[in-house]
């Protein structure tokens, strides 16, 4: 029985393709996906275009099913370029975490730290706390993903970034969240503004005036939604954005 087995798995062994898939076919697909073209995709990873194409090829007959539709409108995944393209991005990055380590190990440096942010802590309040980290810490380089806040949490689930800071708690009981920073909304308006020096607004007289909002998944503009409607009954419709 123990020799049915053997020869059963070496049997397996020489039709399982997907051993010969290479990191340098996953960095062309990830490329392709992000430049949207053969050319600009080759130009990136410094190769000339016949061999970006040769790698998606090899890549495609290794797995047996097309990853990439042509046309002349441009490029787009197939089912299974989709599930391909999820997991290339997460080998590369387990590559270059491993690279960080390893030479974290042989040079005694910090590595990187890749953290996804929503605008609002992206723009006003990572600045000054990183740069006081990084006095403390200067062998560490920080980057940061900037996102709405449902991208965000979405690159954690991912792995693609070891934390997020974003404007709301996550419902996605996946995340663990912590509170760091308390914010408010108030309401701006222009210097000639007939509100400019009022200092409260009745809600009907918000219907009236045009309004402005932040883009739909930004973490304001859900909070200022769910308070609208729970605590004035008013539907984010009802105002003249």
């Amino acid at each position: 029985m123990a020799g049915n087995s053997l020869l059963w798995y070496e049997a397996a062994m020489k039709t399982d393709h997907f051993k010969n898939i290479t990191l340098q076919q996953m960095e062309a697909l990830i490329s392709l996906v992000e430049e949207g073209s053969f050319s600009m995709a080759a130009r990136k990873m410094h190769i000339t275009q016949p061999a970006l194409t040769k790698n998606i090829r090899n890549a495609e007959d290794y797995l047996g099913a097309a990853l990439v539709n042509r046309s002349s409108t441009g490029i787009s995944l197939t089912p299974e370029g989709k599930v391909i393209y999820d997991y290339a991005r997460r080998m590369i990055k387990l590559r270059e975490e491993a690279k960080e380590k390893i030479n974290a190990l042989g040079a005694n440096t910090g590595g990187n730290i890749y953290i996804g942010a929503s605008t609002i802590p992206a723009t006003y309040i990572l600045p000054r706390v990183l740069s006081a980290l990084r006095g403390h810490h200067p062998d560490i380089t920080m980057y940061i993903k900037t996102a709405d806040s449902e991208d965000v949490m979405n690159m954690v689930l991912a792995g693609e970034v070891e934390m997020g800071i974003i404007g709301k708690r996550p419902s996605n009981k996946k995340l663990e969240a912590r509170e760091l920073w308390k914010d408010r909304l108030i309401l701006a308006v222009p210097k000639e503004h007939k509100w400019n020096k009022t200092k409260s607004v009745v809600m009907i007289e918000l219907f009236a005036d045009p309004f402005i909002v932040r883009d739909k998944g930004a973490a304001t503009r859900d909070f200022m939604e769910n308070y609208l409607k729970e605590e004035k009954s008013v539907n984010l419709s009802q105002l003249n954005i």
